[in-house]
């Protein structure tokens, strides 16, 4: 490393490179902890300074969140003053520093809002624009969606009569705020014009492409696992020797590109031990763990198998649905232009969309009273954080680049290791593309690390040398300190059980206790035993604090067994919320009191308020107050608080203070605008007052106060009420936008920090634990999908992945087959990436902590999360020796395997004094049972209100095809003697008037077996008037209710009255049963004679009619069917 000399940084030659390379565009490939910042800040003033330096509106600087580009501002700003002091050319420096705060530095969005209002006459936009937030924005589209459904439901348009049918109006509209959202003009519109034939064709070209290889790609950790166990097998006998190379050959066979379902099939069945003996085999030992090798593989192969089935009935329709909803999106964006357009505003979108169109054609010259940014004086663009770039902001700086775009005019820093931001849109692969463009000369890296010990990087080094290669190796700058090692593998194995006692399997939640738990106590051991770290600004050794830790998770949904370990530990612990802004626990709190001021009877939001500072209610004063008025909920309780029984006098006073506050608001909200009414709200409620006593309270308070600037927005854009604004707060909170939080300087802090990986972006720690490891975190669940290949693809009804016993063994479509299978393998690509960030947080400690089901010995890597996976593949987990050859210099790294076992239970904090059980309480407040882990109702307590029509109305392909057969299975054309074909044609364009073939053809098939059955034969000959269709009923006991129907009744010979109940195929058994043996009761309760037995009517997979007897159910009987159909998903939501 050079020395500096005056005001020069001091900077390694792999640092100097990029400064000193001029006449080619740069491409610097930065890895973690390597300075990449403090390169871009010097190039950046090399670029200005000097005789032959450029002005400074000729340079651009460009990142993509405001805290990355206020830290480069703030740099360079820095480095100005740096100059200065050392009387280097002051009056240069002096004019450089007044003219940085107007320099096009800043985030991408900023800079294309810029450059717009110089070209905004020639776009027929008020150069006075604003810049529409999420908030608002979200908002308009809501508008526009209603306006324009509205509107085409009037003039009964095709496309949406035929996508509501068969998805329901919500969803669609949910799908077009989507498309609005997040896709762009030329994505959507160009599907206007196809033919299905055609969007098939480009998804049967992206399945053999992407899609396969994707699904095949899952299949590879117990592929690899398989194939080094065989190949390390020393000890072998001629017929495992000859299974050995036969499993090998097959592996073979499918790696290569050119693998068939042949070559799948053949390893399926080559990966058996049934052909070997006794004496075949060396001994015991290899032979079970051969068995259980095998048996991941062949379960990895089912599911590949599994996954590779579509029908392709369905998947024509999807195609013509997908053709459909383009151009309801393009009906619908004119709507929500014309919004924009009235509320002079652009969104985000459009501020990148039409800075494309504008560079692409530039339309006249530039305005320059309403912008000093003119595109075409730029002559030098630097772009950080380039890995999180999507196509059409590369496609906006290809063109800014032009002619010179590989010649010296751009330089771009990324690394591809840390894209973690993929659902944003990010595209990694874009940044290599860029770099395989460049010239040679400027493919330049960064791998010198200034950051972590050389101990923790030889591990992250082995760790992912294959999955990014070996150029990823990163070079430590650090020395090491103090005996290691500086890895730590803490596993949790599942509690023990007595030899002759068959271990019962822990639930996922109780794994994650055990886990927390274990964990904190191994941390509080280490920190008083003096565990030791570097300073930072000393760099002098010195024992660790509790402010060293910092405990990084994919997603905060199951952070509180963390929160309550350390608690229990005695530790302080600063959690920083998962979602940024809107999922803040003070913005949630302010949201719950505007909807009840908005909505006296949400009963889950009052909960909230009363419970949060406002009122600052106890879990017992809400529990008393929802049993103040019998049957009535939290609401009614509210108004009764003064003559509730059990609430302590704090409680009684807080109750009936939010009773007399809230009447007051509500008084007030239609009319005083909603930034008025939530700065009185917050002010007569002392809840800004409450914020600040509370830890990190000033952040807390900037949070709530940027909330009422964007109450004030709303206020300014006219037109919407405090329902909009609740509704769109509640949707950021559920998806969040791009909106960080308020910025305060209360940064640093004595406690463990508890954060997302995402949120740990750019930061360090002394310390970092990396729990809940093997919690995998699925992509996002989703009715639309893009994808640039496929195009667009919709979600086809019933949910993907629920399969019906249709011919073709699955109800997928070929597009979403495809998509879900490129989105499945793009999901796991980044859960490694953000392995490796969390990883490259690291000073001097990395700890990888996970809680498992079965022993360590036993662990399957094909349950395995990736990340975990991946260690499983590289390192032995129980011992942490490294289980693969490295490239020549590279040290083997050191792990602890910590002793778990040996961690006895701790003495925690005095328990408090008997309390009213939480579950309990959501009980009384919601009126649903919880389980103990918070679950579902679908085990534990069954719900009180049981709707078996439910299923029967979803939408579902299955039961729409159910309700045709239902509908016409007692049709009287049917029974006087028309073909079913004609009669589910007839009854089919009457119930779905766009039903495909599909569907009708189905129910045909169903009513041909049903015609043909002596069932049928008898019930055609009966007379009319005993033969009654659909009835329903209800039936009410002493703790539960539930609602159904049959789908027929029957009388008999003998005067008594027989339930039909028609079941299609894909609909639920255990459904049809319930359905079948309680319209029994229910209409004996409502006065038929002598009612039973029931049928219920299905045809089998050989197209035979099944007709299964029903009694009437009772006690045990009745639960044990009811919760075998819950726990089959019947009461999750479509």
């Amino acid at each position: 490393m050079s020395e500096p000399a005056g005001d020069q940084v001091r900077l390694t030659t792999e640092q100097r490179r990029p400064l000193v390379t001029r006449e080619v565009s740069v491409a610097l490939a930065a890895g973690a902890g390597c300075g990449k910042t403090t390169v871009l800040t010097e190039r950046f003033l090399g670029e200005i300074d000097g005789e032959s330096g450029r002005p400074l509106r000729a340079l651009a600087a460009m990142t993509f969140t405001d805290k990355a580009a206020r830290e480069l501002r703030q740099r360079i700003r820095a480095r100005c003053r740096s100059k200065l002091a050392a009387g280097e050319n002051p009056s240069w420096w002096t004019s450089v520093l007044r003219a940085l705060e107007a320099a096009p530095i800043g985030t991408f969005h900023e800079f294309c809002g810029r450059l717009l209002r110089g070209y905004a006459r020639g776009l027929a936009v008020d150069p006075e624009f604003a810049i529409l937030d999420a908030t608002i924005a979200g908002s308009l589209r809501e508008q526009a969606v209603g306006t324009s459904i509205r509107r085409l439901l009037s003039r009964r348009d095709p496309d949406l009569l035929a996508l509501g049918v068969v998805h329901g109006l919500k969803p669609i509209r949910e799908m077009l705020e989507s498309a609005l959202a997040n896709r762009t003009p030329d994505e959507i519109d160009p599907l206007c014009s196809l033919a299905p034939e055609e969007l098939v064709k480009r998804w049967r070209a992206a399945w053999a492409s992407r899609g396969r290889p994707a699904v095949l790609s899952k299949l590879g950790p117990a592929a690899r696992r398989c194939r080094s166990f065989l190949e390390n097998l020393e000890e072998t006998t001629p017929k495992l020797l000859a299974l050995r190379q036969e499993v090998l050959d097959a592996l073979s066979a499918v790696d290569a590109p050119s693998c068939s379902d042949d070559d799948i099939a053949r390893l399926r069945e080559s990966a058996r031990i049934a052909g070997l003996r006794g004496k075949d085999w060396p001994n015991d030992a290899i032979k079970e763990d051969l068995k259980m090798v095998f048996t991941d593989l062949r379960d990895g192969i089912g599911k590949v198998l599994e996954k590779s089935i579509w029908d392709e009935g369905v998947t024509r329709e999807s195609a013509e649905e997908v053709i459909q909803f383009a151009r309801l999106v393009r009906e619908v964006r004119t709507d929500y232009d014309e919004l924009k357009v009235r509320h002079r505003g652009l969104d985000f979108s459009d501020l990148i969309v039409r800075t494309r169109d504008v560079l692409r054609d530039l339309r006249g010259t530039v305005d320059t009273a309403a912008t000093d940014l003119d595109p075409t004086a730029l002559e030098f663009v630097l772009i950080d954080e380039f890995q999180d770039t999507d196509q059409v902001q590369s496609d906006i700086l290809r063109l800014l680049g032009e002619g010179a775009f590989l010649h010296g005019r751009m330089f771009v820093v990324g690394d591809a290791k840390q894209s973690i931001y993929r659902f944003r849109g990010a595209e990694p692969a874009i940044f290599g593309r860029w770099r395989d463009e460049f010239l040679e000369a400027g493919r330049l890296r960064l791998s010198e690390n200034f950051r972590t010990l050389p101990r923790v990087l030889h591990f992250v080094n082995a760790l992912f040398a294959d999955l990014f290669g070996e150029q990823s190796r990163l070079g430590p700058v650090r020395p090491d300190h103090g005996p290691g090692p500086n890895v730590h593998f803490f596993w949790v194995p599942p509690p023990a059980t007595d030899d002759d006692e068959q271990p019962a399997k822990p639930s996922v939640l109780d794994g994650r206790i055990r886990e927390a738990e274990a964990l904190a106590r191994w941390l509080r051991l280490r920190i008083d035993a003096g565990w030791t770290v570097v300073d930072r600004k000393t760099r002098e050794i010195r024992p660790a604090h509790p402010g060293d830790v910092a405990l990084l998770l994919r997603a905060m949904t199951d952070v509180w067994p963390y929160e309550t370990a350390l608690a229990d530990q005695g530790f302080e612990y600063h959690t920083i919320g998962g979602s940024a802004f809107y999922s803040q626990q003070e913005i949630l709190d302010v949201v719950n009191l505007l909807s009840v001021v908005e909505d006296p009877l949400d009963e889950v939001a009052l909960a909230g308020c009363l419970r949060s500072p406002f009122f600052a209610m106890t879990d017992e004063g809400l529990y008393w107050l929802s049993k103040a008025v019998p049957g009535a909920g939290l609401s009614l309780g509210l108004n009764a608080a003064s003559e509730a029984p059990g609430l302590s006098p704090h409680d009684r006073n807080q109750a009936e203070r939010a009773r007399a506050l809230l009447a007051r608001w509500r008084g007030l909200k239609d009319h005083v605008p909603m930034a008025d009414l939530l700065s009185r709200i917050l002010d007569e409620s002392g809840f800004e007052a409450a914020l600040v006593c509370e830890f990190l309270g000033s952040r807390k308070l900037a949070n709530v106060r940027k909330l009422v600037r964007t109450a004030r927005d709303f206020d300014r854009r006219g037109g919407f009420g405090l329902a909009d604004f609740v509704g769109r707060l509640r949707a950021f909170a559920d998806d969040p936008p791009r909106e960080e939080q308020a910025t305060t300087t209360e940064e640093d802090s004595p406690s463990v920090r508890i954060m997302t990986v995402h949120q740990a972006k750019g930061l360090e720690f002394p310390i970092v634990i990396l729990p809940d490891l093997n919690k995998n975190v699925g992509a996002r669940t989703t009715s639309l999908g893009f994808d640039r290949e496929l195009g667009l693809v919709l979600k086809p009804r019933p949910e993907a992945g629920v399969k019906e016993a249709s011919e073709s063994g699955s109800d997928e479509s070929l597009g979403w087959r495809t998509f879900r299978a490129i989105e499945d393998h793009e999901e796991r690509e980044e859960a490694l990436r953000l392995f490796y960030v969390a990883a490259t947080r690291a000073r001097d400690h990395l700890v990888l902590s996970a809680g498992f089901g079965t022993p360590l010995e036993a662990v399957s890597v094909a349950k395995l999360s990736p990340a975990l996976n991946l260690v499983w593949e590289r390192f032995d987990g129980p011992s942490g020796r490294c289980l693969v050859s490295l490239p020549d210099g590279w040290p083997t790294p050191e792990i602890e395997v910590i002793d778990v076992a040996s961690l006895e239970p701790t003495e925690t904090r005095a328990s408090r004094r008997p309390r009213v059980d939480l579950l309990e309480i959501v009980d009384a407040v919601v009126g649903t049972p919880c389980d103990r882990d918070g679950s579902s109702p679908s085990r534990g307590a069954l719900p009180r209100f049981i709707d078996l029509d439910g299923p029967r109305l979803d939408g579902s392909r299955a039961s729409r095809i159910g309700g045709l057969i239902r509908e016409a299975a007692v049709d009287p054309d049917l029974l006087a003697g028309e073909s079913p074909g004609e009669v589910a044609a007839r009854v089919g364009g009457r119930m779905t008037p766009s039903a495909g073939g599909g569907p009708i053809a189905e129910a045909e098939r169903w009513l041909g077996a049903w015609v043909e059955s002596p069932f049928f034969g008898r019930l055609k000959t009966a007379p009319a008037d005993r033969l009654r269709r659909a009835r329903g009923w209800t039936l009410q006991g002493t703790s539960r209710v539930v609602r159904g129907s049959c789908d027929a009744i029957v009388q008999g010979e003998d005067g008594g009255w027989r339930p039909l109940v028609f079941l299609a195929r894909g609909e639920s058994e255990s459904w049809g049963r319930l359905r079948a043996s309680l319209s029994i009761p229910a209409l004996a309760r409502s006065g038929f004679q002598t009612v039973g037995p029931a049928w219920l009517l299905r045809v089998g997979t050989d197209g035979s009619l099944r007709v299964e007897r029903r009694a009437a159910l009772v006690g045990a009987d009745f639960d044990s069917l009811l919760r075998l159909w819950l726990d089959a998903g019947a009461l999750e939501p479509d």
